[in-house]
This record gives structure tokens, C-alpha cells and sequence, in this order.
């Protein structure tokens, strides 16, 4: 099916063919949007919501100057769904504010096309009244249905009756007469309450029995787990869809895609509204004596927006007015810099640098580069080159090494600097080439490859000149230089007043008028002010988070202390970044990390004592001249000496095995963590005492997710298994140091059941994402079992927007390596879901590929393909933005497999078996 059909009708030429046997609605923000009622579409609703919140925020807060609220890139329920995670229930209470206007044209037809019995029912996504009013006013007895169980009861009376005996509005994402019913987006947390199986059974009858017609409607919600699924499976038994879009109109989500499995019962109309919509009344007879009191907007009408947006906009002013300081905090760090122009346009340029500069180099071509300097090395040992011929062949290797992790275009013109001498003194020195080629990689994401190449060169020689000054001069220059590298940019009026600030403390450093500590400080301080002015992160969140945890602190009741704690919590969930930047400075942390990878740096040798040594080898060649020793005595001493003296200078070896962490250091880093939460802790003493509520299981999951964040890589071959394993094309679980599983598991244990079993769904499945990670870290399948059924229990059994990305992908993989293929493959099918999703989950390339090996493993070939086809971005899947080495091994599987079918490559064998 193409949705882009040249075939366009009006609703003028479709409606009246709904009379026999009768047809349903499925509506949306559009059709609200017409005088009187001038409800605002998604996006102005959006905008209006955010304008009202920011405009409350205090100047010092830091909130972007650049403010773009209104991002294509971003849709509107994406933000809606943002600020629910903090806001909750209270944010539904905003929606009030669309009821100040009345019903228009599009309502009163529904309601006269309800009344004529042509229209039976209709499902809407919009939170307003204003179909309820209408059909009130036309006298038109109707069914209400909103909530779960009132899906469930009236899908009984479907199945007793056979149609619904009456017309029937079903509410999906809620009302504002009950807030408590509204829902964002159908991926929320709350998944039970967007589309859930109660309501898509009766959808799913309701379509099976009469055609639909989509008014008003962006579609945007489809592109979310929940409804791709449910289209999937309904296209065989549905009637037919007419998607109704103004003229001309272009863009919205990928409809060809969502429908794919309605081929030949999709088509789009063209009218607008509610003009197209009245017309087509006209020509249905039943309809027609009662449209003459239908009045359509015309001249004047203007006059409804001013007037109900003025009453929208009081209403939003008293409401962002009312949000209480802690949720406000948690709203601006999570989520303020997001609406920078500065902060969207880096964000863009981090997301494409890698891909436009970094290149992966296989591990064949690692090995043989690192063949080649054991070769050479080798040559030497045995003479067959010289010193000069041996450093020329290394220098040569380590400037192709280094080329090579760099894309092929960008590679070219670097090896055409370095090849044509560009810059005399350095692109023609050994010794500097591989400097400059590290400098100009640094910047070039600021600027061109020419300008880049100039400023590397100026660096190199900055640097020279601060080599050659030495001292305290030299080394504060050398500091200054890496400030200087850091931030240059095309930019002058903002990076040099970072710079300036850097440069005034080596001034005062190297007078002495600040201690090295103080300079180390400043120069901190103004590299990370400067990054984040370059980001767009204007937002002083370590800051906001400490004030945060103040506001916490002072909650007059337990209420209050249980709302600001959940803000906190769901911060500190969404800002792991922010949090953990600031401990990694914590000296605490460094020892932690120092004790796993070199325990011996915790207890330095005494200096070695070389006068020691010189007088008492001096002692020996005196007793030698003396005759006192003999000459083979004296040599033996002296190597003895040597020897004694080489073990003094020596560097301890790097641990092989495990490291056991000192208890003393572990409870040192957990106190310093604690003490950055520690009014909240002192807080909650005063409410509960012995009673263990929910603020106190969240603060103590903030403690435990601190841990797992930061000691997740702390073991040494953490790193190196992530990446044999990234290589051979499997998940990447996570080693952990055995000491560090142990001390959190004595001190967590109790507190994660509690969570698991106790906390809502809101916290409970960010939470499962760090639980499996320590399941990984800890090896303990039984908790990866435990959380993975936790998680799909959040969210009815599947796999959507908000399921951590390592669910259940990470138990999928474990039961496979453990030779349970059986066992690991419904998981690896769950997986597959939340490549369906607006978000792909980042080991999307993972899942496939392991999906299709098991397939075919089981000689299910054709299946395998067909995995491989419907999700690899190579064939119809969709681009999952992290591109990792699975990827390439679905395509060569694919490959392979056809083959082995007889097909002469993987696209012709997909295409025929897909169809």
C-alpha cells in the first residue's frame, strides 16, 4: 500500500456511501480547532503550556535566552509526556483550560450525523467536552466510555448485541470532567491507561464491523509500540480507513509504514473543516432538514481567538503559578536546555561529528598494525635494520594508525597536509606529526580541516614555548594551552571570556598570589563554564540540584516531602549525567577507582634513597682498589646493588585478577554520596521515623543509582569484555568488581525488593533499567528474571517507549550464552517490539542480528530473513541511530542465508519472500 495515492476524494464523495451499513469516527485536535470553540492544535497547546511555565522561572535559574518551544523535531507528545514523569496528574488539571470556548460545526454535525443513526460511534483522542455538549444539545442519548473497566463492560454488551445499541463516544486518552482519567501519549507509564488491550479489542470489533473515517487527526500517537502492534494485526479484518487531511497538506508521521498491513482498505480525503464535513451532510438525506441551524465560521469570527485565548492563557498563568517549587526545579534541570536554539544545535552536531570523523577499525586491521611493530621490533633485535629505519617505521605506522580510525574523505585530506608538507617544522617531523594530527582531530568539529590544521600548528608551537620556559611558567602554560584547545572556536565574543578567565589565574598562579590548587580550580571551572556556553547549557544545574535538595529538606509536611522527594528522584533519574559529573570530582570516587585499578598507588613507595646506593657502590670500588674483594666479588655486588635499585624504581604491576576494595574506602565514597542528599535523609527522619515509606525507598534507590552509574566500568576488564563482545555482535552486559557487588548488595538487598514491589510505575521502571545493569555487574540471573518480569508487567507485557533499553534484551542474551536458545528467544522476539517504537532502542542492531542467528539456527531460514528485512534500517526497518558491529553481521547472515535459498543476493530473497 501507498499512502500517497494519486486517487484523492472529498468527504463529499465518501460520506454518503457510509449510510448502509453506518461508519465511525476516529478524531483528533483538529477538529476543535474551528471558531467557536477555537481549541489550540497540539503544538499551540504545547507552546501556550510551556510559555506559561517558563515565564515563571526566576532570572538567576540560568533559563536559555534562545527559547524555541515550537521544534519540529520534536513532537508535541513527546513533550507532554517529558513533563508528566514530573508534573504527574497535576499537569492533566491544564487541560481545563480548553473548555472556555463552545461547540463548532464539527461537533454539532457529529452529533446530527449520531441523531440520523448514520455515524455509530466515535473514538477520540481530545480531552474537551465539547462532542458531549453537542449531542446534548441535539437530544442524542449516548454511551460514555473512558476507563478500562468500562472498555471491558462495553466490549461484553459488542460481542452480546453485535453492534452497539446505541451511539457511543470512546474517550481514549481521557477527560477533563475527570482528570484522573487523562493521559498523554499512549506510551506513557501510564500504558494502561493510553491504548491499552481493553480498549483496542472494542476498537478492533468496532473496525472489523464498519468502515472509519479520521477527522482532525495528526496521527502521531501511531508511530508509538502500543498502536504499531495494533495495526499489525488488524489490517486483515478491517473494513476500510479514509484519513482525511486538509488540502494540500503534507508531512505527519509515517502512515505507509503503520498501515502496512491494510494494503487496499486505505485511502485519503481532501476537505477542509468543517466545511468538507458539511457538505458531505448535504448529500446524505437523513441529515439534511436538520443543517439549517448549522452555522459554519465566516466573516467576524475572528473575534472567538482573542477572546478564548486571553481566557486559556488566565487560566495556564494560575496553574504554572501553582506548581510547586521543587516540581518547577525538576522541570528546568531535566528539560530547559532542551528548548535551546544553542543547546538543539550542538546536540545535532555531537549526533553527526562521530559519523562525519570517526571511523571503526576491524579488529583484522588492529592486529595488523600491531604485527607490524612486533615485526619491526623484531628486525631490529636482530640487526637486519637500523635504530634510525626502526623509529622512521614506527613513527610511519603510529601516523597510519592513527589515519585510520578516520573516515575515508577526512583521512584523504589529512594525508594530503602531511604528504605536501603544509606546515614546514611540523607535518615534515616525526616527533610532531603525530601531535598535530591528535590537535587538529580536537577541533575540526569547530572548524574546516584548513583552519583546524592552522590552529594545531599554533598550539604545537604555544606549547613549545611553555616547554622552554619550564618551571611553574612553563607547566601553568601548558594548562593554559589545553584550556586554549578546548574552547577555541569561530565564536570570539563568547569562548574568550572563558579563556580570559583561565588566563588571569595563571597570571595570579605564576606571581603567587593563588595556590596551585586554587589555579587547578579556576581553570576547571572556566573549561567547564566555557563547554557548556558552547553546548547551550546555560542552565546552572548543580546548582538547581542542591536547591532542589533544600527544597526537599524544608517540606512542612509529609505530603509535600513525598512530592519533592518523587521531583528529585525523577531528576536525579533524568540527569545521571549532571549528578555524576559532580562526584567524579569527589576524591573519594578517585581513590575508589584508583584501589581496582592500581591498589599499589594507595601506598607509594618511601623515595628511593639513590645516595645510599651511590656511596655504598662507592664502599665497594674502594674495597676493589684496596684489593679487599676480589673482582668477580665486586661484580657481583654491584649487580646485586643494581638489581635492588631497578626494584625501588619499579613500577607495581597492574592487578590481573580481582581486586578486593577496602571496606574503608567503599564506606567513605557511600557517605560522600549520601552527604550530597543528606538534608532529605535528616528530613524524612523527622516525618516517619521507623516507618519505611515511599520517599524513603526513593531516596535510598538515589544512593543505589548513583553506585551502579558510577562504578559500572570501575572493574578493569569491564571494558574489554563490553567491547568482545560489542565485536562478535551480542549484548554488552557489564562485569563487576566482586567487592563492590558485594558491599551494595549487603546495604541495597532489602530496599531493592522493597522498591520492586512498592514503588508506582512511574519510578519502578526507571529504577529496572539499573537493576538489570547490577543483575549484569553482579551476575545474578535471578535478578534479571525478577526485573524483566517487573518491567513487562509495567507495561502490560510488551516492549514500548519507556522500557529500558537493556529490557529484556539482557536476559535474552544471558539464557542464549547459557545454551537456552529455547528460552532466549521469546525475549529476543519482545525485543523486537520496541524497534517498532518512535525511539529504537540503541541495541536494535543487536536484536536483530541475534533474533535471525537463532532462526536460522533452528533452520528456520525464510523466518530469518524476514526478521532481518522487516527491521535491519538496511532493508525496511527503521534507522536505530547507534550503529553497531551487529549490523553488519545481519547483512552478511542475510547474505549467506540467501544463498543457501538460491537466491543470488539478500535483497531479491527478502523482496520475495516479504512480498
Amino acid at each position: 500500500m501507498t499512502v500517497n495515492s494519486t486517487r484523492v476524494d472529498t468527504l463529499g464523495d465518501v460520506l454518503p456511501t457510509f449510510v448502509e451499513p453506518g461508519f465511525i469516527l476516529y478524531t483528533g485536535a483538529g477538529i476543535s480547532i474551528p471558531p467557536p470553540t477555537c481549541a489550540p492544535s497540539w503544538w499551540t497547546l504545547t507552546e501556550e503550556i510551556l510559555t506559561a511555565f517558563f515565564e515563571k522561572i526566576p532570572d538567576d535559574w540560568g533559563m536559555p535566552k534562545d527559547l524555541i518551544i515550537h521544534d519540529p523535531d520534536l513532537q508535541p507528545e513527546l513533550i507532554f509526556e517529558n513533563f508528566a514523569n514530573i508534573f504527574d496528574e497535576r499537569l492533566y488539571k491544564i487541560f481545563k483550560a480548553l473548555n472556555v470556548g463552545e461547540p463548532n460545526a464539527n461537533h454539532v454535525l457529529i452529533a446530527k450525523l449520531a441523531k440520523a443513526g448514520v455515524l455509530k460511534a466515535a473514538f477520540t483522542t481530545n480531552f474537551d467536552v465539547y462532542i458531549e455538549r453537542a449531542l446534548a444539545a441535539e437530544g442524542v442519548g449516548f454511551d460514555l466510555v473512558i476507563k478500562n473497566d468500562e472498555y471491558d463492560a462495553y466490549f461484553e454488551r459488542l460481542k452480546a448485541n453485535g453492534s452497539p445499541p446505541r451511539f457511543v463516544l470512546f474517550k481514549i486518552h481521557g477527560t477533563i470532567d475527570r482528570p484522573e482519567t487523562i493521559v498523554s501519549v499512549a506510551s506513557a507509564y501510564k500504558s494502561a491507561k493510553g491504548f491499552s488491550a481493553p480498549k483496542a479489542q472494542v476498537l478492533d470489533f468496532m473496525l472489523a464491523k464498519y468502515p472509519v473515517l479520521f477527522l482532525g487527526y495528526s496521527g502521531w500517537d501511531f508511530e508509538h509500540v502500543n498502536y504499531r502492534l495494533f495495526w499489525d494485526s488488524v489490517g486483515a479484518r478491517l473494513k476500510a480507513i479514509y484519513w482525511n487531511r486538509r488540502p494540500g497538506e503534507q508531512g505527519g508521521p509515517k502512515l505507509g509504514e503503520i498501515f502496512e498491513s491494510c494494503k487496499g482498505k486505505f485511502q485519503f480525503t481532501e476537505s477542509e473543516l468543517p466545511q468538507g464535513l458539511y457538505a458531505a451532510a448535504e448529500s446524505i438525506s437523513q441529515v439534511q432538514p436538520s443543517l439549517l441551524n448549522v452555522s459554519l465560521p465566516g466573516p467576524g469570527s475572528e473575534k472567538y481567538w482573542n477572546q478564548v485565548k486571553a481566557e486559556r492563557q488566565k487560566y495556564m498563568s494560575r496553574w504554572a503559578s501553582e506548581i510547586p517549587e521543587g516540581e518547577t526545579l525538576a522541570a528546568v534541570i531535566t528539560e530547559g536546555n532542551n528548548f535551546s536554539a544553542r543547546f538543539k544545535e550542538s546536540h545535532k552536531k555531537i549526533m553527526t561529528f562521530s559519523k562525519k570523523l570517526v571511523a571503526d577499525l576491524p579488529p583484522e586491521e588492529e592486529n595488523r598494525y600491531k604485527t607490524e611493530i612486533d615485526e619491526a621490533a623484531e628486525k631490529l633485535n636482530k640487526l637486519e635494520i637500523s635504530r634510525e629505519e626502526y623509529e622512521a617505521k614506527i613513527d610511519k605506522l603510529n601516523v597510519d594508525y592513527q589515519l585510520a580510525h578516520v573516515v575515508l574523505d577526512v583521512r584523504e585530506r589529512l594525508r594530503a597536509i602531511l604528504d605536501q608538507n603544509r606546515f614546514p617544522g611540523v607535518t615534515d617531523d616525526n616527533t610532531k606529526r603525530l601531535k598535530f594530527i591528535s590537535k587538529i582531530m580536537a577541533i575540526m568539529e569547530r572548524f574546516d580541516i584548513e583552519k583546524a590544521g592552522e590552529i594545531a600548528v599554533d598550539i604545537l608551537k604555544r606549547d613549545e614555548e611553555a616547554v622552554n620556559k619550564g618551571g611553574i611558567e612553563g607547566e601553568a602554560g601548558l594548562t593554559i594551552n589545553t584550556v586554549y584547545q578546548a574552547l577555541v572556536a569561530p565564536d570570539d565574543d563568547r569562548w574568550k571570556a572563558f579563556y580570559s578567565r583561565a588566563v588571569a589565574a595563571k597570571e595570579q598562579y605564576v606571581a603567587g598570589t593563588i595556590t596551585r590548587e586554587k589555579f587547578m580550580a579556576e581553570i576547571q571551572a572556566s573549561l567547564e563554564s566555557g563547554k557548556m556556553d558552547q553546548f547551550g547549557f546555560s542552565i546552572p544545574t548543580e546548582k538547581l540540584l542542591r536547591q532542589l535538595v533544600e527544597s526537599v529538606a524544608s517540606a512542612p509536611n509529609l505530603g509535600d516531602f513525598t512530592e519533592r522527594v518523587e521531583a528529585l528522584y525523577i531528576t536525579v533519574q533524568t540527569s545521571l549525567g549532571w549528578i555524576c559529573s559532580i562526584m567524579f570530582k569527589l576524591p573519594e570516587y578517585t581513590t575508589l577507582q584508583t584501589s581496582i585499578a592500581n591498589p599499589a598507588a594507595l601506598h607509594p613507595k618511601p623515595p628511593v634513597d639513590v645516595a645510599a646506593y651511590q656511596a655504598e657502590m662507592a664502599g665497594l670500588a674502594a674495597q676493589l682498589t684496596a684489593n679487599k674483594i676480589t673482582n668477580d666479588e665486586y661484580q657481583k655486588k654491584i649487580a646485586e646493588l643494581s638489581k635492588q635499585l631497578q626494584e625501588a624504581f619499579a613500577q607495581p604491576a597492574l592487578p590481573t585478577g580481582p581486586v578486593d576494595v577496602p571496606r574503608e574506602i567503599l564506606d567513605a565514597f557511600d557517605a560522600k554520596v549520601r552527604e550530597f542528599f543528606g538534608p532529605a535523609f535528616k528530613r524524612e527522619n523527622d516525618f516517619t521515623g521507623a516507618e519505611v515509606s515511599e520517599a524513603e525507598v526513593l531516596l535510598e534507590m538515589l544512593v543505589f543509582t548513583c553506585w551502579i552509574s558510577m562504578t559500572r566500568f570501575v572493574e578493569v576488564s569491564s571494558g574489554t569484555s563490553y567491547r568482545t563482545q560489542t565485536n562478535e555482535g551480542k549484548y554488552p552486559r557489564v562485569l563487576g568488581n566482586a567487592s563492590i557487588v558485594a558491599y551494595i548488595k549487603e546495604k541495597w538487598a532489602g530496599w531493592i525488593e522493597k522498591a520492586l514491589s512498592s514503588l508506582p510505575k512511574r519510578f519502578g521502571q526507571r529504577l529496572c533499567s539499573m537493576l538489570v545493569q547490577f543483575s549484569e555487574m553482579s551476575g545474578d540471573l535471578a535478578l534479571c528474571k525478577r526485573v524483566t518480569a517487573r518491567s513487562l508487567e509495567y507495561s502490560e507485557g510488551r516492549v514500548v517507549e519507556i522500557t529500558p533499553a537493556e529490557i529484556p534484551l539482557s536476559l535474552a542474551s544471558w539464557l542464549e550464552d547459557s545454551g537456552d536458545t529455547t528460552g532466549a528467544f521469546p525475549y529476543f522476539q519482545l525485543a523486537l517490539q520496541g524497534l517498532r517504537s518512535s525511539f529504537p532502542s540503541y541495541y536494535g542492531d543487536v536484536t536483530v542480528y541475534r533474533t535471525a542467528s537463532i532462526l536460522a539456527g533452528q533452520g528456520n531460514k525464510q523466518e530469518a530473513l524476514r526478521v532481518i528485512g522487516k527491521f535491519h534500517p538496511a532493508f525496511r526497518g527503521p534507522k536505530i541511530p547507534f550503529e553497531m558491529p551487529a549490523r553488519v553481521k545481519a547483512l552478511d547472515l542475510a547474505g549467506k542465508i540467501a544463498t543457501e535459498l538460491g537466491y543470488p543476493d539478500a535483497k531479491t530473497a527478502i523482496d520475495a519472500i516479504m512480498g
